[in-house]
């Protein structure tokens, strides 16, 4: 929690002065409509997945369905990729708040590893990846599906939102 309120306080800070003294800063990437794309297609290809597996998956199934969990974490890792190609905008005002940052021993903020569409993928892919091992060692019960679909839902309409936001 306390890590959590160390990377929010300087991004707060930084919001509240460009609202204060109404610079034009631009301080969100710029809005790509492959990577949205590629992250509705990669919804889409997973509520399939989740629909077909919501009695759970048992382990001798694995062989059929590891080309889809596959499928998923190629797009997973494809979509990381690109979100991390993406330039994010150079700030006068994030400059001044890193060097504050450092005067007081503390880490600079990085925008480009502190973006919600990054973040939200980044714990999609662990959990696929985690599901995909847990399903070639053992079954998969219904709720573990459900659990999995929760989380899922919750990262992917960060993403989507943030994304979706971008299109000014």
């Amino acid at each position: 929690m306390m890590n959590l309120l160390k990377v929010k306080i300087p991004f707060l800070i930084l919001i509240s002065s460009a609202l204060l003294f109404s610079c034009a800063v631009q301080l969100a990437p710029a809005y790509d409509v492959k990577i949205y794309d590629g992250i509705i297609a990669l919804n889409n290809e997973a509520q399939v997945f989740f629909a077909s597996a919501e009695n759970g998956l048992k382990k001798n199934e694995y062989e059929e369905v590891e080309p889809t969990y596959n499928e998923i974490i190629g797009s997973l890792q494809s979509l990381i990729i690109q979100l991390d190609a993406r330039p994010v905008p150079e700030s006068k005002m994030l400059d001044k708040i890193n060097e504050k940052l450092k005067k007081e021993g503390k880490a600079p903020f990085d925008l480009s590893e502190n973006l919600p569409t990054r973040n939200a993928l980044q714990i999609i892919l662990e959990r696929f990846v985690n599901l995909k091992t847990n399903h070639a060692t053992r079954d998969i019960k219904p709720l573990e599906i459900s659990t999995a679909v929760q989380a899922f839902n919750i990262a992917i309409d960060q993403a989507i939102t943030f994304e979706s936001h971008l299109e000014r």
